[in-house]
């Protein structure tokens, strides 16, 4: 906080001068003016370094931040068979059985760049598929599988095929790209699903989850 009550006063010293300034053209009084341009360049210099360095610190802050952007929970109902509630913020839980050792579930993920990175633009998502897999090769490709999708196909395309469209005319669109992540099904275990710059995170949530991915280990 301290530093922007700085920024503050910095720019209304600067403005104040620049103001102090013209005021001095407009009457010629030239010798006043000339000692206030002085004064006005190195001020005006520390007011943009000093923004500079704060609008920077606050974007590494804003990009290293993980946003938890879902939940997921597991109940063991068979042989590796799941049934996961899946939630998302201010919506009600979605169950789906998922058959398998472990879950996986993959998003298009756009970020920002240059001047929408430094007003905090957060990541832009779009939830894929949620899907189930096993841990062994060979069950991978014999036993039973499930896959499920997470936002309407129609609505997927037409929103990426626009960016990808019109990017060029976007200098702030920094990239679009696939991101995924995957962890093991464990009884009463609990994941968030996090987005950051890096794109999708799963973080256990309660010690069953913290458990699960130690043995999976």
């Amino acid at each position: 906080m301290i530093e922007y009550i700085t920024l503050t006063i910095v720019t209304s010293f600067s403005m104040g001068l620049v103001y102090f300034t013209y005021r001095s053209l407009g009457k010629k009084k030239l010798t006043t003016a000339g000692i206030g341009i002085l004064l006005s360049i190195p001020t005006i210099a520390f007011t943009t370094l000093l923004a500079s360095t704060i609008i920077d610190d606050s974007t590494i802050k804003r990009l290293t931040k993980e946003h938890t952007i879902a939940t997921i929970e597991f109940r063991n109902i068979g042989n590796h068979h799941y049934r996961a509630s899946f939630t998302e913020p201010h919506q009600l839980p979605v169950e789906f059985e998922i058959y398998g050792d472990q879950w996986q579930i993959d998003a298009r993920v756009m970020k920002w760049n240059g001047v929408g990175a430094k007003l905090g633009l957060k990541p832009v998502y779009q939830f894929e598929r949620l899907t189930g897999r096993y841990q062994d090769v060979k069950q991978e490709e014999n036993e039973r599988r499930s896959v499920y999708a997470l936002s309407e196909e129609i609505s997927l395309n037409s929103m990426w095929d626009y960016l990808n469209k019109y990017q060029t005319y976007i200098p702030w669109l920094d990239t679009q790209y696939g991101s995924a992540t995957y962890m093991p099904m464990k009884n009463g275990a609990v994941f968030t699903i996090n987005l950051s710059q890096n794109g999708l995170l799963a973080r256990p949530r309660n010690f069953v989850a913290s458990q699960s991915i130690k043995q999976w280990l």
